[in-house]
């Protein structure tokens, strides 16, 4: 049984790899500051900025887009198991996680 770090860990990766390199330049990763480091450090692997220092709360996430609309969220991710990718929708989305974890 994976945590809700663990899976967000793997799903950074899994959605980092599927962007191209082009996208990825334009893009970020937001964690809060209970996410694992971990995240950042898969994300910087593939050259893409992190935003790490967001307060807890999922909300925070949704904010860091309204703050830099000019790059795009490549994935957001919070240990309570709550993920987001793409800017369609300001808060988490079980619906994200469970189609990637199937992908």
């Amino acid at each position: 049984c994976l945590n809700g770090n663990q899976l967000g860990a793997l799903l950074t990766d899994f959605v980092l790899a599927k962007c191209t390199m082009a996208t990825r330049s334009r893009g970020y990763v937001a964690e809060t500051l209970v996410t694992t480091p971990l995240i950042a450090a898969i994300a910087h692997g593939y050259g893409v900025q992190v935003i790490d220092n967001l307060p807890v709360g999922f909300k925070h996430i949704g904010a860091a887009m309204d703050e830099h609309p000019q790059q795009s969220l490549l994935f957001g991710a919070e240990e309570s198991l709550g993920y987001l990718a793409g800017g369609y929708c300001r808060d988490k989305d079980a619906s994200v996680g469970a189609l990637f974890v199937a992908e």
